[in-house]
């Protein structure tokens, strides 16, 4: 059994405001950000962690500061996310199963609504793009981190999930996106704004990934993943088929592949899997999921 990691559940609170600070710039539902707010309201949050991690190095604030100011006109901002994000066919869209999948509403898609549901939450009807957007991969980052503050006796179960989901599915395709961003920028006029942004959330799933590595079996303990490798590490923890029992109706039911492997694993860490155990009609039905809004803290976080 693995042990805490002693310095990763030491800054907990600062990678959670990290992660929800990051995924509220990529957010499709916050946006338009402007420099104002990136300049008045991030900067300093982000500075303020800095001195609890490594992947906000003074060079690397440096610079974001140089990018941010070298942006003269918010809609210049706004419109390099629609080059490199959102116009067909963009560059380097934020929907991780894009690089895992080769495709939407692939395998990694469903697998991490899978993890979301798991701690009882879904994304805010608000929210108009898939699960594997990589926004609410972030937040779910933030919340589990920050919920561990709270029930720090759940911490296995907890820490391992996040380091299923840096290892298969977060990391190996951040790192797509900001290479792919990358290329873009090379042969168009992009500014470094959100390239930082990708190479800081790249850094700190790295980083943490590195702090984790004792929650993942040896050989997918991997601090560079590849689609192919993600891809068979996903296939390998996923479950062909199983019966279970609704808890909501107590029909009986055949589990997809990503529910069986969630059921599976959990039961083996000897932790109940009832809240999960749900046939597709109930699932349809309900609505006992909290969205996807972690608690917020600090100024760009708490912007409206």
């Amino acid at each position: 059994m693995a042990n805490q990691p002693q310095h990763f559940c030491v800054n907990l609170l600062a990678r959670a405001e990290l992660y929800l600070c990051l995924a509220k710039v990529f957010s499709v539902t916050d946006l338009p950000q402007t420099t104002v707010s990136l300049k008045s309201d991030l900067l300093p949050d982000l500075q303020s962690l800095a001195t609890e991690l490594p992947a906000l190095s003074a060079d690397w604030l440096k610079q974001f500061e140089q990018a941010l100011s070298a942006v003269d006109q918010s809609e210049l901002l706004m419109a390099d996310y629609g080059r490199l994000f959102l116009m067909p066919p963009a560059p380097a869209p934020l929907n991780l199963g894009f690089y895992l999948d080769a495709g939407v509403m692939g395998r990694c898609c469903e697998a991490l609504e899978s993890y979301y549901h798991q701690y009882a939450l879904e994304k805010s009807p608000e929210f108009h793009d898939l699960p594997d957007h990589l926004s609410l991969t972030l937040q779910w980052f933030a919340w589990i981190f920050a919920g561990l503050l709270e029930t720090p006796d759940n911490s296995r179960v907890v820490l391992k999930d996040a380091a299923e989901v840096i290892s298969n599915f977060a990391l190996p395709a951040v790192q797509q996106l900001s290479d792919k961003a990358d290329a873009f920028a090379q042969g168009h006029p992009v500014h470094a704004t959100w390239l930082l942004l990708l190479h800081l959330v790249k850094q700190q799933l790295q980083d943490d990934l590195r702090q984790l590595a004792d929650y993942l079996p040896a050989q997918t303990a991997s601090f560079d993943r590849t689609h192919n490798h993600a891809s068979e590490c996903l296939s390998d923890q996923l479950v062909p088929t199983m019966q279970l029992t609704c808890s909501l109706c107590q029909r009986e039911f055949i589990a997809d592949e990503v529910l069986g492997g969630m059921v599976s694993r959990l039961e083996e860490a000897g932790v109940d899997a009832n809240h999960i155990k749900v046939c597709s009609v109930c699932k349809d039905g309900a609505t006992e999921h909290s969205r996807m809004t972690p608690p917020g803290a600090k100024r760009f976080k708490q912007r409206a």
